[in-house]
């Protein structure tokens, strides 16, 4: 066996004239390590391969040792096609003696000779491989076309080995472009932008390409993307390979793979379907604030997606005003237009279940009339803390609603049932004292007749009852009373039954005068409930009255008075249905009079008590605010829910010389008309209410009721009644 270190060196040798350039790889091996060139047999050759092919010089490096025959090398190679064997040359032989080289070549890898030259190698340097080369073996028989050839080598009579250097000049032989195998549009593709996979897959094919010299070289020339201008996530990417042989050569055409980039997936909501739903109680500002500021999430599988709501509809409850279902509805659209396949929807059920905000106001009530008293919402609750949660309405049911006459003096617990629009219950206990209002009562008033009388009038709505008490005693031509009447204009009747009379010597009964002052016209019935009554009538003012006095069964009294035009009559009776003319008188008073009931003393330093029931008047009676109207008849007070400013005139009486007091109206425009009891104008003027007094005279009148009417500019009037004495 001969073992051989074998060495290529690589150079790149062009087509034509082309210089060389040289690269060297070097496998170092020892002569001992192998096998190379064989023993001397036909049947058994190396085979010498250049590896990957090009043009360029291969450099063999081999050792000749002794075998049986005699010093010997024997192998073969291929000249691949599209190349030729331009030399072969000797670089140095070297045995330490010079010596001859018998170089056999055949044609043919099967050791038959084809041509077998003697090379004789005289005087080699055996310095190594930067001497010159040795001259071109085959220079004699011309380039050795695509083939397989053998060469052997000999020495004889050396008693050592041998080491040389061979080199192999190919050079290409080939004008035959490359071609590409692989079919046009093979490679191309068109897929969805989200097909991630699938975009790798194509960016990493290639075409294929053959050339007859067997080696070839993809160059990818260009690769350009073109954006879709109707979606930012499409586009079309276009790559242009070219081929080249190992001579040179290059296709005669290029290889385009094209990639079409769609995008025509829709985006979809990543949220759970009914993740923002919620129910809330409609008093839960910030859970529906929160509620309201949430959004769906969602994702597109090729870039961003915009949520747009579509739909906000809000859908009551037809039997709870507070509570209703409000429902938001998104859609996804991505940059390329594709909307998402399904909504994403919000409900925010709002439900009223809380019961409203109540709180109880224990109070005390003054019972005014004789059925009782009517609760109100404001008797029993604190109507500022008292409100439906939900800002609706709520209703208030009373029980009991009225507290009646039987509860006087005693502390009631008194149910109060608030309920909201739907129907939450809300349940307190006020605890209401009951009382009575002793107050005289419109359309009554009450006045004192003479500056000592000192008196006072109460009514009891529960007894049925009026008391009036009085200091003083009376002139025949100046009374000293306490008076409780009503205004009557034009005909009428005033009944009532003396009931008590305490001490005895004072007076109770019925009257009708002129006016308040002392001494009007007049005509009274009175009793101190002995066993006489007393009728007074003064025809002329100021001037004694006509006294009559009537024996009577002692105990209570009903008295009666009627008007009819100037007429009046007086009536007394023992049990209110039988009655007894007591007489009268034609009085020259005006339209409008005092009708009522009154309590007289007899002493300065005792006051007297006079207490009255069954107590009736029919008529033309005057509400205590309003008077005859011309047009429109009489003209109601205002209800007691408004507020109704409230003018005062003083000194009332008075002797002609009056002010009003018009603060209630301050910076307002007025109209102040004065009129008499029967209803005719008698003067007016404009007025600028301020915060001093305005003045009033009535001193060219004659003395009597008047009536003085506050008509603001686009309010409600006000009647004031004036006395002048």
């Amino acid at each position: 066996m001969k073992t051989f270190l074998f060495i290529f060196n690589f150079l790149i040798l062009m087509c034509g004239t082309a210089p060389h350039l040289k690269a060297q790889v070097m496998l170092y091996d020892d002569c001992f390590d192998g096998d190379f060139g064989g023993v001397l047999t036909a049947d058994n050759p190396d085979l010498l391969s250049f590896g990957a092919v090009s043009p360029g010089v291969y450099e063999v490096e081999g050792c000749l040792f002794p075998s049986e025959v005699d010093y010997n090398d024997l192998f073969t190679f291929f000249v691949p096609e599209g190349y030729v064997m331009e030399a072969i040359q000797f670089g140095y032989v070297t045995s330490g003696v010079l010596t001859n080289v018998d170089f056999y070549l055949w044609f043919g890898d099967d050791c038959v000779p084809w041509d077998s030259p003697n090379l004789t190698v005289e005087d080699l340097p055996t310095n190594g491989p930067e001497d010159p080369w040795g001259v071109n073996v085959i220079a004699g028989i011309g380039p050795l076309p695509s083939g397989y050839y053998s060469i052997r080598m000999t020495t004889s009579g050396w008693p050592s080995g041998t080491r040389y250097e061979i080199f192999f000049t190919l050079s290409c032989d080939d004008n035959i472009a490359p071609v590409f195998t692989t079919a046009a549009g093979a490679l191309n593709a068109s897929l969805n932008c989200s097909d991630l996979a699938g975009i790798a897959d194509a960016l990493a094919l290639e075409p294929a390409g053959t050339d007859n010299s067997g080696s070839v070289s993809l160059t990818l020339t260009d690769d350009q993307t073109v954006p879709d201008p109707a979606c930012p996530n499409a586009y079309t990417r276009t790559r242009t390979w070219t081929l080249e042989d190992g001579c040179g050569n290059t296709s005669a055409g290029s290889y385009t793979q094209t990639i079409e980039v769609y995008d025509n997936t829709p985006p979809t909501f990543t949220m759970i379907a009914g993740a923002l739903d919620v129910v809330l109680e409609c008093n839960d500002a910030a859970g529906l604030a929160n509620a309201l500021a949430m959004t769906p999430t969602g994702a597109d599988a090729c870039g961003a997606a915009t949520l747009l709501l579509i739909a906000d509809n809000t859908t009551p409850d037809p039997t709870c005003p507070n509570a209703y279902n409000r429902v938001r509805t998104w859609r996804l659209v991505d940059d390329c237009g594709n909307q998402s396949l399904a909504l994403f929807h919000q409900s925010i059920q709002v439900q009223d279940n809380t019961p409203p905000v109540a709180v109880a106001k224990n109070g005390v009530i003054a019972i005014d009339k004789p059925d009782g008293y009517t609760l109100t919402p404001a008797d029993v609750l604190q109507l500022g803390a008292t409100y439906d949660a939900c800002g609706g309405n709520v209703s208030v049911v009373i029980h009991p609603e009225v507290l009646g006459c039987d509860l006087l003096g005693q502390i009631v617990p008194v149910e109060v049932q608030v309920t909201d629009e739907c129907g939450n219950v809300t349940i307190v206990v006020a605890m209401i004292e009951v009382t009575e209002d002793t107050s005289i009562k419109a359309p009554w008033d009450h006045d004192n007749i003479g500056n000592t009388a000192n008196g006072d009038a109460m009514h009891s709505p529960c007894e049925g009852t009026y008391t009036a008490t009085s200091s003083g005693f009376s002139m025949t031509n100046s009374d000293v009373a306490h008076f409780i009447y009503v205004d009557l204009c034009g005909d009428g009747e005033i009944t009532a039954r003396v009931i008590n009379v305490n001490p005895a010597t004072g007076w109770g009964g019925v009257m009708i005068r002129e006016s308040l002052l002392p001494g009007a016209r007049k005509i009274a019935l009175k009793t101190g409930l002995n066993n006489t009554i007393r009728r007074e009538i003064r025809m002329t003012p100021n001037t004694a009255f006509q006294l009559q006095q009537s024996p009577f069964v002692a105990g209570p009294v009903w008295m009666r008075i009627t008007r009819v035009g100037n007429m009046f009559t007086v009536y007394s009776s023992p049990n209110g249905t039988q009655w007894q003319f007591q007489g009268a008188a034609n009085l020259n008073v005006g339209n409008c009079v005092l009708m009522g009931i009154y309590a007289e003393s007899t002493n300065n330093n005792i006051a007297i008590s006079a207490t009255f029931d069954e107590v009736s008047v029919s008529g033309g009676i005057l509400p205590m605010v309003g008077l005859p109207d011309a047009e429109a008849g009489i003209i109601e007070a205002a209800l007691p829910e408004q507020v109704q400013p409230t003018p005062t005139v003083f000194p009332n009486p008075g002797t002609g010389s009056y002010h009003i007091d018009l603060q209630p109206y301050a910076g307002m425009e007025l109209t102040m008309e004065v009129l008499s009891p029967t209803g005719q104008a008698l003067f007016s003027r404009q007025v600028i209410a301020g915060h001093s007094p305005e003045p009033l005279s009535l001193l060219p009148y004659p003395a009597g009721l008047y009536l003085v009417r506050i008509l603001p500019e686009g309010g409600t009037p006000y009647v004031l009644r004036v006395v002048k004495r």
